[in-house]
């Protein structure tokens, strides 16, 4: 099933889940590592998410190499060796399966 469509570019995309992560770091509502944003990509059964690096310095350093592209389960190309999704990713994934017209998950 396909969700709403998504017509933002890909890139524009990708900073809105780095700024978003960004802003809840900053205004206190996530800690360290802990709260991730995600957004359905346009063929609604993929999304953004912050992943973690082994350089990873938390919520509030987030860049846009860490928004990485996988499929609800977690899997997928842009994932990369490097970066593992969040612990939390199955709420993300379950999230968008069951509501189609959901374009962001934020877990804070």
């Amino acid at each position: 099933m396909k969700g709403i469509p998504m017509v933002e570019p890909v890139q524009e995309l990708r900073e809105k889940v780095m700024r978003s992560c960004r802003i809840l770091a900053m205004e206190g509502l996530v800690d360290d590592i802990l709260g991730h944003v995600s957004a359905r990509t346009a063929d609604a059964d993929e999304m953004w998410i912050r992943c973690r690096s082994p350089e990873e310095e938390g919520v509030r350093y987030t860049t846009l190499d860490a928004i990485r592209r996988v499929n609800f389960d977690g899997k997928g190309p842009d994932k990369g060796e490097q970066y593992q999704v969040p612990n939390e990713l199955p709420i993300h994934g379950e999230i968008y399966k069951r509501r189609p017209s959901v374009g962001c998950v934020i877990h804070a």
